[in-house]
């Protein structure tokens, strides 16, 4: 049997815009809550992986001064509206008002 030589070609995965909903707690001492020992947030972030998103996610929540405790639902954003109603805030993102497209570009990224 003969070897070849085999290059193995890796893609870059384009940014994505991710979204979960995220479990957090008060750090005691903290009013972020408003009291609250706890609540779910949506989170949306630019990824590439849903690895990439929830640890991303994770930061967000702890630099709010705000335990991280799960997050759960990740999925890409433009795959949630195609299934789900938005409501509330989320619901003022959905395009054309905001594009994954618009936003990278804002960003100053390249599409």
């Amino acid at each position: 049997m003969e070897k070849r030589n085999q290059t193995v070609h890796t893609m870059s995965i384009p940014n994505r815009i991710w979204i979960g909903l995220a479990k957090v707690s008060s750090i005691p001492g903290a009013n972020l809550l408003d009291g609250a020992k706890g609540a779910y947030v949506n989170i949306l972030a630019i990824a590439s992986t849903s690895s990439e998103f929830k640890a991303k996610a994770k930061k967000a929540v702890e630099d709010l001064g705000l335990n991280f405790n799960q997050i759960e639902d990740i999925e890409i954003f433009s795959e949630r509206i195609k299934n789900y109603e938005l409501t509330g805030i989320i619901k003022n993102l959905e395009p054309p008002i905001f594009t994954q497209k618009s936003m990278l570009e804002e960003m100053g990224r390249s599409v």
